[in-house]
């Protein structure tokens, strides 16, 4: 949020920016160069920033703000569903009467005549939008794309050229982990950006094998060597790129890597440090030339060529078919030998072109509120999302996340290790695979996968990112919290087996008394009769939660499958139930249950949880957006 010094008892101005969410941590760097210059050319107007991930496709949040501002992206058909996400947001804004900006979009050439494409330039089109500043072909998007000559339509650079400014706090940290202290040397320090093998591949170069890739970083690393640069190889952070960083490293029999960086912060900082960069990705090299540190890249696509000629250094990019790691590195060469760093005049168009739009578009205007305090029925499923792009994490960094953006009931799922040690883990099963790392261990024939050893499973990171951790680590944590008193949890533990079953209760009971927890702030979810009776006899006095899962495909028999659930309630005396959705069939049927309470923890759309709680339901799970953002979204203040 940014606060002006000037007082206005007016709402603050709400403006919803559109960006891409994904673990390529170069478009989150340019959603925060432009989150930054936002909130500088807002002037000291008050304004809510919101940040939104463009593939929730939550189109429902647009009726809430004054402006909707798209940061980065590219006009395209191919690959992310780009054609269909921008003009959902487009046509709702335009049918609230919201103006809309593009702020340093990529333009990709299209075909007119295609479905995908006409929906794309239709949109563009709309009288919502008020103006698109372009960060590569504006020649493209006026002869192709534009022909409301109402829209304003200018050239400007990426916003990551701000870097400097935009991270000047984070940049106090210094560049690199504390394991890492003693990476440079007398030498001249050159990161080494990998990426996956497959990137000529993917986009329009199936004729260059994958090895081309990894002899070209092989010798680049010889060449570096040769020449005595120390090296040090990193990534922006999408897991291919690490998986071939990690190839590259021990095909190479030495040197070291820096970890995946966790946020867009971290890998800005990773880039201040070195003295150069040899790296493929399109950011890591506007990173180092924020900086003023030269770099050398190639051109995987067309709007890497775009960026060469922006700067006015092309002979830094090299062809596909031109891929040489002795080559580049004497490219490197000449290029320390000359400085290149933004110009004022650089750093100021994207700002103006921001500025411009603020100031002649964007009013307060009386859009929809809500009267909801989210605080009551808001929760975090498996502990909470994270910046748009984590969930089901369960993880250590995720309940501070959550308690921060103001969450007050939070659901994790607990399971048995292969030794019987309880974790916080979302089942054993190929996604937490993946979000492990275990890629290749993933047995493709099984729904479910071996529950992992405590020490292993201790050891490993979510994402390469997030801490694992124990039952009982969680409930220090929740401990810990200064509104511990205030919080609800819910407790998912699946369907173990009967010994399973003892175990998980002894080490949930054993934790929450080591810690003086009160037993009637947690629930217990569980999802068959045998295990409810098994529960009660234990006498906890933890309340349960009964889960009707989807068992069922059509909507019609899992409503009979609910309503059956709800008079098995009934008859338990069991005050809360679980389901997959809650809409207004769910209300309904709930209705005729006044002293059963509904939960539903799906949602990753606003939204859906404003409808649920409309609908009647006491919780609803939110797996990106915190209570804070919901509230600050729909409120009237």
């Amino acid at each position: 949020m940014f606060t002006g010094k000037k007082k206005d008892s007016r709402r603050p101005l709400k403006i919803l920016m559109v960006m891409t969410a994904n673990l390529n941590l170069g478009d989150s760097v340019l959603s925060e160069n432009d989150y930054y210059l936002i909130q500088k050319a807002l002037g000291g107007r008050k304004a809510h920033i919101f940040k939104y991930g463009i593939s929730t496709r939550d189109i429902s949040q647009v009726r809430y703000v004054d402006a909707v501002i798209f940061a980065g992206g590219i006009l395209k058909t191919f690959n992310e569903k780009f054609w269909l996400y921008i003009p959902e947001i487009i046509e709702e804004a335009n049918s609230c009467n919201v103006p809309v900006f593009m702020s340093a979009i990529g333009v990709e050439p299209v075909d007119p005549e295609d479905p995908r494409s006409a929906r794309l330039i239709a949109a563009l089109n709309l009288p919502c939008v008020k103006g698109i500043s372009v960060r590569d072909d504006i020649d493209t998007l006026r002869n192709v794309y534009i022909s409301n000559p109402d829209i304003r339509v200018s050239k400007v650079v990426d916003p990551a050229v701000w870097c400097p400014e935009t991270y000047k706090k984070e940049l106090l940290e210094g560049p690199f982990p504390k394991e890492f202290a003693n990476l440079k040397d007398e030498r001249k320090l050159i990161g080494i950006g990998i990426t996956r093998e497959t990137l000529l591949a993917d986009y329009g170069h199936p004729e260059i094998p994958d090895e081309v890739q990894t002899r070209y970083w092989l010798d680049v690393i010889k060449s570096l060597e040769e020449k005595n640069f120390n090296w040090v190889i990193f990534t922006n952070g999408d897991r291919l790129d690490e998986i071939a960083a990690d190839r590259i490293l021990q095909k190479a029999g030495h040197g070291r890597k820096l970890p995946a960086p966790m946020d867009a912060s971290t890998m800005v900082r990773y880039i201040s440090g070195f003295d150069g960069v040899i790296a493929g990705r399109m950011h890591s090299n506007i990173v180092a030339y924020s900086f003023g540190i030269p770099s050398i890249g190639f051109v995987w696509n067309r709007k890497l060529r775009f960026w060469s000629e922006n700067i006015g250094h092309p002979e830094r990019f090299m062809e596909v078919d031109e891929l040489n790691g002795k080559e580049a590195v004497d490219r490197f060469c000449t290029a320390l030998n000359e400085k290149a760093a933004p110009s004022q005049k650089m750093l100021s168009g994207v700002y103006l072109e921001l500025q411009y739009f603020l100031k002649n578009h964007c009013r307060i205007r009386e859009g929809r509120n809500e009267d909801l305090d989210f605080g009551r029925f808001v929760a975090a499923p498996a502990l909470g999302g994270m910046e748009n792009r984590f969930k089901n994490t369960n993880s250590l960094e995720a309940i501070h996340y959550s308690a921060e953006r103001g969450s007050r009931i939070f659901q994790t799922d607990v399971r048995l290790t292969s030794d019987n040690i309880a974790v916080c883990v979302n089942g054993w099963n190929a996604e937490t695979y993946r979000n492990l790392g275990l890629h290749d261990e993933i047995d493709e024939s099984k729904n479910g996968q071996p529950p992992l050893t405590w020490e292993r499973f201790r050891n490993l990171l979510y994402r390469d990112r997030l801490h694992t951790m124990s039952f009982e680590n969680f409930i220090c944590e929740a401990a810990s919290l200064h509104v511990c008193n205030t919080l609800k949890f819910v407790l998912s533990i699946g369907r173990p087996s009967e010994t399973q079953f003892d175990l998980l209760i002894a080490q949930i009971l054993e934790s929450i008394d080591a810690y003086d927890l009160n037993r009637s702030h947690f629930l217990l979810r569980l999802e068959r009769p045998a295990d409810v009776a098994a529960f009660r006899a234990k006498d906890t006095g933890i309340e349960i939660m009964y889960y009707q899962i989807d068992s069922v495909k059509s909507i019609k028999a899992y409503s009979k499958a609910v309503a059956e659930a709800l008079e098995y309630c009934r008859a338990e005396k069991i005050s809360w139930l679980c389901v997959n959705d809650f809409d207004e069939t769910m209300g309904d049927l709930f209705d005729e249950y006044p002293e059963i309470n509904g939960a539903c923890f799906r949602y990753t759309s606003v939204g859906k949880v404003v409808k649920a709680i409309r609908c009647g339901a006491k919780i609803v799970g939110s797996h990106y957006y915190g209570v804070d953002y919901i509230q600050a979204l729909t409120g009237r203040e």
